[in-house]
């Protein structure tokens, strides 16, 4: 693999979440709230945005000893960059890198609710949310949403 020289090759500030599958959200929920302590706010019929406590997220990459199940952009680890303006480079510069770093699949830039982001699948065929979302974003979702 040829490393770029402008390494690394998309700065980011923070990996602010990964996606975890769940066969029930209501007992998940409850799981991850009672037995780790993490706060948990409902954002849909079948999500909740889950935070570790002191305001950490992490995230576990896991080898699998098998083949591993295709997943969709709707399974995503979003990346924050540090201003809207970074996000046209951040494309730019992915689809230049594309072939060197097996990039499957790069969708184009899209503006929703007023932030910026893009959609790329690595070799993987894991799917990353590249974009700005202001610092406080994230944080807002547990501020007045029902618990």
């Amino acid at each position: 693999m040829n490393i770029p020289s402008e390494f690394p090759v998309v700065k980011t500030r923070f990996l602010s979440h990964g996606t975890l599958e769940t066969r029930d959200v209501v007992e998940s929920k409850r799981f991850i709230c009672e037995f780790f302590g993490f706060a948990g706010v409902r954002r849909g019929e079948h999500s909740t945005w889950i935070m570790c406590p002191g305001d950490t997220w992490s995230n576990v990459m896991v080898q699998s000893g098998g083949p591993r199940r295709p997943q969709t952009p709707d399974n995503v680890f979003r990346l924050t960059l540090e201003s809207p303006e970074e996000v046209e480079t951040a494309h730019e510069v992915a689809t230049k890198h594309a072939a060197e770093y097996a990039i499957k699949e790069i969708h184009p830039i899209v503006e929703k609710d007023g932030f910026r982001s893009f959609l790329m699948s690595d070799f993987n065929t894991t799917w990353w949310e590249i974009g700005y979302w202001p610092k406080d974003h994230f944080h807002s979702f547990f501020g007045a949403a029902p618990q």
